[in-house]
């Protein structure tokens, strides 16, 4: 990649060595789920439904290791390149973590653009991006008015550099990372990746990888397609005060810490297993990102550290799990939605693709099946979420419609002979064609077929 800082290089190639540091084991719960349930007078309809709402919340967030090392059904995180280095999880949210506290001027702030030439447009225009930034978390739109300004000042020598200078701009980048890192995860596709699961209507698929630096590890990508609309979906994950609707694990009502806008969030609640034997604290900091023209949203999802501001303790009796959870929300049309999720599993004992396919297998029934149920439940006219949708409060829902009414997602629908299927599609198109031509003073603009700074080679 011609002209890249080495600085920037570097963090690019931390990007490709990500790797979670625990070490977890695997415990199968099928045993005990049951032992559990049948203590409490369950039926074993009760425990099918106890199973689906829990496995579709590990596709909310709660894909982790607790503070022992077990290992929920989903474990999420990056397809690992190399053990040594920090996972890029953590390495984002040290640089992400104060910006509140982060001085908001300095020698070039908005105010100050007068003096270098710029137009009152242009400081408006400015001012726009910084409160997309700083307080919408809507960091695709900004990224589009960003590109607005540099076309606007690239001809008058100083102006753009001085926006690159910015504090504004780095946070601006910062955050830009973690929708970077969610394409380079879910889309990566180096490694000997095998079939471990697809089901009969070839619309549910888990494909593996066992890591050949150790074989303890298995690499997971989930697709799912959901028939119903990219909306619906959304309003499960979103609307969290109906979670109960759904989910009869949930004790209590979740609470969210803070600001709250259409593309950021802190999520805390509480879920109770196995009859109360297992309780669980969730805390996790939810960053999204919606892109209209590619007509999908992508999410980074984890786990609040403990000098977060937003941060809350784990109720008394309660675990805390370690989250961290990527995923893209892909709109197919306006009937349609496939969700694209990647992870690892680690073992105490080394992978086979036999057994490798066994898990997947379980894995597929019951945790993708309760997905899709829970999803389409957004979708029954007079449902609890259908005047949320309609109010749209934080503007959410009329994003995600642009996502559906691309011209990208409209490509994606399923063709009126497989009118129940959406065909494989590639969204690496998408991350590669981003909006400004250049992201910093130091890079030269890529070519067409050059992935942009911060995007591994697709």
């Amino acid at each position: 990649m011609g002209g890249v800082c080495s600085r920037r290089r570097a963090r690019v190639a931390c990007d490709c060595c990500r790797t979670l540091r625990s070490q977890s084991r695997w415990r199968n719960d099928d045993a005990a789920t049951k032992k559990g349930n049948i203590e409490e007078g369950a039926s074993e309809e009760d425990v099918v439904e106890e199973r689906k709402n829990a496995s579709f919340t590990t596709f909310l967030g709660l894909n982790s290791t607790d503070e022992d090392g077990m290992v929920s059904p989903i474990m999420s995180s990056t397809n690992a390149k190399d053990a040594g280095c920090v996972d890029s999880g953590e390495r984002l949210q040290a640089e992400d973590q104060h910006e509140a506290e982060e001085e908001r001027g300095g020698p070039h702030s908005p105010g100050d653009l007068a003096s270098e030439g710029a137009v009152p447009q242009e400081t408006a225009l400015l001012d726009r991006i910084a409160h997309l930034v700083d307080t919408e978390y809507d960091i695709i739109k900004a990224e589009v008015l960003l590109a607005e300004l540099e076309a606007s000042m690239r001809s008058r020598e100083g102006c753009w550099g001085s926006i690159l200078e910015m504090p504004l701009y780095a946070r601006f980048r910062r955050r830009l990372d973690y929708f970077v890192e969610v394409g380079n995860s879910c889309l990566d596709d180096v490694g000997d990746w095998f079939l471990a699961y697809e089901d009969s209507s070839q619309t549910r698929s888990i494909h593996g990888s066992i890591d050949p630096k150790n074989g303890k590890r298995l690499n997971y990508r989930v697709r799912v397609q959901i028939p119903t609309s990219l909306v619906n979906v959304m309003a499960i994950c979103t609307e969290v005060q109906l979670m109960r609707e759904w989910n009869a694990l949930v004790v209590g009502t979740p609470q969210v810490i803070g600001r709250s806008t259409a593309h950021y969030m802190v999520l805390n609640y509480q879920l109770s297993f196995l009859g109360g034997l297992q309780k669980i604290d969730v805390c996790n900091e939810i960053r999204r990102f919606s892109d209209p023209v590619g007509g999908f949203l992508a999410e980074y999802i984890e786990s609040v550290p403990e000098d977060h501001p937003c941060y809350r303790a784990p109720l008394p009796g309660f675990k805390r799990p370690k989250t961290l959870l990527k995923n893209m929300w892909v709109a197919c049309g306006p009937d349609q939605t496939v969700l694209i999720q990647v992870g690892r599993i680690d073992f105490p004992i080394a992978f086979t693709r036999w057994w490798a396919t066994r898990l997947a297998g379980t894995f597929g029934r019951f945790v993708m099946e309760g997905l899709v149920t829970n999803s389409l439940r957004s979708a029954t006219p007079g449902s609890p979420w259908e005047n949320h949708i309609s109010s749209d409060r934080l503007g959410l829902y009329g994003r995600l419609g642009e996502c559906m009414k691309s011209n990208e997602s409209s490509s994606r629908k399923p063709h009126p002979e497989y009118p129940d299927r959406v065909a494989d599609f590639d969204l690496k198109p998408s991350f590669r064609r981003r909006h400004m031509q250049k992201m910093s003073q130091a890079q030269d603009v890529p070519g067409e077929d050059e992935p942009q700074p911060g995007l591994r080679a697709l």
